[in-house]
């Protein structure tokens, strides 16, 4: 099973927080915000999984303004993927393909 660890706030904007997330730990997107990805660098990988773990109840995550909600694994294709939302709630683990995830985050 997998932990979740609190995250670390890194910076702050007028236009909210910028946050890096590492692959060494999952997070969870705090009540009343929505995460924002706005970088995920690539890393090399002999045979890579997935780029980005998702998981979330409530139907708590949009990709390019479709809602998802349960358990999801995905890769991103290019460095224009569209915006990914998480909203309160989604656990996210990186996969192996990404060394970090960098994020702004807003109030809901």
């Amino acid at each position: 099973m997998r932990t979740i660890i609190p995250l670390i706030l890194l910076s702050s904007s007028a236009f909210g927080a910028e946050l890096t997330l590492s692959k060494e730990q999952g997070y969870v997107v705090p009540d009343g915000k929505v995460w924002i990805v706005k970088d995920a660098p690539v890393i090399d990988c002999r045979v890579c999984t997935a780029d980005v773990y998702l998981r979330d109840e409530l139907n708590n995550i949009q990709i390019s303004g479709v809602t998802f909600s349960g358990e999801l694994n995905f890769s991103f294709n290019n460095e224009n993927n569209g915006e990914i939302r998480m909203y309160s709630g989604t656990e996210v683990w990186l996969g192996d393909s990404r060394r970090l995830l960098k994020i702004s985050e807003e109030d809901l």
